[in-house]
């Protein structure tokens, strides 16, 4: 049997903090709230003036992994093989695999997430936190690079972890960022899902979408997507932009109503997914 690589889905590092910060690197003075972007090493300003950027409250890191072993750290991750999915999620035609170095690898720097054909099938990886770590509010950033191809999905994203109590939508989605293959262009776009609006139910979110650099470019290079969540609103960022590439937020004629959870039920603990 043989095995050839599709495409693949890169992270170079992911950070959760519990409210907006700052980081200290050297001598420079990186402000990371808002859509503020870093590469690794050595800083260099991409335009010519900064940004507008608010006060930098400080909070305190709580969960973080920037892939510099040589292996997935199994104290943070877990993989989610196709066998324990019934039925599969999505009508998706890859199967993903069990603990597979064909399919998910650290190495460089970067966790690296890869579609093969194996045989007449296509295989793959999907992993999650999900009994490992969950969290409500804070500041996600996570530093990606993700193919353009015709039938690709990747994505980061997060569930509710009652999602095996009540279900999905009823569990919340949050999705800071998936490709649609060619279906949008070459975009990566954020949204969220629940009992109000999802697909399945009814009035499904666009939410936005963000280019992913020129068509000149054989693929898209690293980009850094940010979730803010607080207990009244969802906004997504992305690289250095300080507006929110989209927002959603708590209807407040419902507090208090049964119909509260169905339209925010991102009051909960949540877990991240790729």
């Amino acid at each position: 049997r043989h095995t050839r690589s599709i495409a693949g889905l890169e992270f170079r590092r992911v950070l959760f903090r519990s409210r907006a910060h700052c980081i200290k690197k050297g001598r420079d003075y990186l402000v990371l709230t808002r859509g503020a972007a870093e590469e690794r090493g050595p800083t260099r300003p991409t335009r010519a003036r900064p940004l507008p950027m608010p006060p930098c409250p400080h909070g305190p890191l709580l969960w973080s992994d920037d892939f510099s072993g040589t292996s997935l750290n199994s104290s943070k991750w877990r993989y989610e093989p196709s066998a324990s999915m019934s039925p599969p999620l999505n009508e998706e035609l890859q199967r993903y695999l069990e603990d597979s170095k064909k399919t998910a690898n650290v190495r460089n720097g970067a966790l690296e997430i890869t579609a093969l054909r194996d045989g007449g099938s296509v295989v793959s990886a999907r992993l999650s936190t999900y009994g490992l770590f969950s969290f409500t509010y804070g500041v996600v950033e996570a530093r990606i690079k993700v193919p353009w191809r015709r039938g690709f999905w990747p994505a980061f994203w997060m569930l509710g972890e009652s999602v095996h109590d009540v279900g999905w939508p009823a569990c919340g989605e949050i999705d800071i960022m998936e490709v649609f293959g060619h279906r949008r262009g070459r975009q990566g776009c954020s949204t969220v899902h629940n009992m109000d609006h999802s697909w399945g139910t009814r009035d499904p979110l666009d939410g936005a979408c963000a280019a992913l650099g020129p068509n000149s470019e054989p693929q898209p290079g690293w980009h850094t997507w940010w979730l803010r969540w607080t207990p009244d609103r969802i906004s997504f960022y992305f690289d250095e932009d300080a507006t929110p590439l989209w927002s959603y937020e708590r209807d407040e004629a419902l507090r208090g109503t049964v119909n509260e959870t169905a339209q925010f039920p991102y009051v909960r603990p949540f877990y991240f997914i790729t």
